[in-house]
C-alpha cells in the first residue's frame, strides 16, 4: 500500500486494530480535530491519532498539542481519545499509547521512547485499547 502521509499510515494501522476489536471505523470528511470515528454496539468513540515513526538513530520523539500554543494535550483534545502509534522506520507498529478522553495527559508535550519498557508512568497506557471512551449515540 502506498501512503502519502504519517496521518494516513496511522489511520490505516489503527483501523486494522479497531476492526480486529469488532468496531467499524470512519474517517471524518472535515478535519475538526477527530481523525477517526469508531462505532461498536451503538456507541461511538472519537479518536485523535498521532503517528510517530522512529528513525534508527533516535531514542525518542516528541508529540505536542499541535494547533495550541502553550496548551496541554488535555486541553487540545478534550472530549476525544488520543492514540499515539509508535512505528518503526519500516512502518511496523512497536506499541501504542491509548488515552481515554478522561485520562488525557495534562502536559504540553509527550516523550515517545523507542523502548516501551522505559515509559515510566505511561506504561499502563501501552496497547490499552480497552480504555477507549465510547459514548451512546
Amino acid at each position: 500500500m502506498n501512503y502519502h502521509s504519517k496521518g494516513q499510515i496511522g489511520y490505516h494501522e489503527l483501523a486494522k486494530i479497531m476492526i480486529g476489536r469488532g468496531c467499524s471505523v470512519n474517517e471524518p470528511e472535515v478535519d475538526r480535530g477527530t481523525d477517526m470515528i469508531a462505532l461498536k454496539d451503538k456507541k461511538v468513540a472519537l479518536i485523535q491519532i498521532k503517528t510517530v515513526i522512529m528513525s534508527d538513530d533516535k531514542e525518542y520523539k516528541t508529540v505536542t498539542a499541535s494547533g495550541s500554543k502553550n496548551g496541554s494535550l488535555k486541553e487540545r483534545y478534550e472530549g476525544r481519545n488520543l492514540v499515539v502509534l509508535c512505528m518503526s522506520k519500516s512502518l511496523e507498529r512497536r506499541y501504542s499509547l491509548v488515552f481515554s478522553s478522561s485520562e488525557l495527559p495534562d502536559v504540553q508535550s509527550l516523550k515517545i521512547l523507542r523502548n516501551k519498557s522505559s515509559l515510566g508512568k505511561y506504561e499502563r497506557y501501552v496497547d490499552a485499547f480497552e480504555n477507549l471512551s465510547f459514548s451512546t449515540i
